[in-house]
């Protein structure tokens, strides 16, 4: 069953609480009765005690420490300065260069950004991962590696107007891929099919025990183009590879 703990910053400093560790399940239902028991646990045990426990002076001095303690850690963080400047550097500012790239020179680059995304959209419905192969495969230890190639049909489109990704990690109690991490995988050859070609990736490091997949996806690539995926132009390999290590 979850529980609700304390959780603290690298310097062992209190920030809050979190309940669980992040488990999954099956029944939506069961995880609301969960997770609602172990809130009501913390209410219970820590929280309302710490409030209404007083000291001499009439003062909640543990829940002061902890309100304190929490505000010191994160306001420097979580706050309306740092929020405004993440904005403005992380998008505004990236938006507005990405705007004067795309109209200087009568807005060459933005031409030809548009007759790149309509190529895609004609050619994606013949777009697929047609083989995934792996060198090493079986069970990998710890600080193996593995290499990975995987053949594409990119339906008219070059190698260099899509991303091929080696998307991996570990597996959860579904067989599905958790906490993934993806590789951009290099073109290294065309295969005899027209419209085919090879990518690889090669030497990927093993990190962690346990069961671990990976399996192969392709997604549309421009420079100019801002966002990393557009609404239903995705491709992935047909079945997931399960790697144990």
């Amino acid at each position: 069953m979850d529980k609700a703990c304390q959780i603290a910053n690298a310097k062992g400093a209190f920030v809050g609480w979190v309940i669980g560790r992040g488990e999954t399940y099956e029944s939506t239902e069961y995880q609301d009765q969960v997770e609602a028991a172990a809130l009501y646990d913390l209410l219970e045990s820590e929280i309302v005690p710490a409030f209404y426990e007083r000291s001499a002076d009439g003062l909640p001095r543990r829940w002061i420490a902890y309100m304190k303690s929490a505000i010191g850690t994160l306001s420097y963080s979580f706050n309306t300065q740092r929020m405004v400047k993440d904005y403005t550097a992380d998008l505004y500012s990236t938006a507005h260069e990405r705007c004067q790239r795309l109209v200087a020179d009568g807005a060459e680059r933005a031409r030809e950004l548009a007759a790149w995304f309509s190529r895609v959209e004609q050619a994606w419905a013949n777009v697929r991962v047609e083989a995934v192969d792996a060198v090493g495969d079986g069970e990998i230890h710890v600080g193996g590696q593995i290499s990975v190639r995987t053949q594409v049909r990119l339906g008219g489109l070059a190698p260099e107007e899509v991303a091929v990704e080696l998307y991996l990690g570990s597996l959860n109690a579904d067989g599905e891929i958790a906490e993934a991490m993806t590789i951009r995988m290099e073109p290294v050859a065309q295969a005899q099919q027209e419209g085919a070609y090879i990518f690889e990736a090669k030497e990927v490091p093993c990190h962690r025990s346990g069961r671990n997949g990976y399996t192969v996806r392709i997604r549309p690539f421009h420079c100019d183009e801002a966002r990393p995926f557009l609404p239903g132009l995705i491709r992935w390999a047909q079945e997931q590879v399960a790697k144990t290590a």
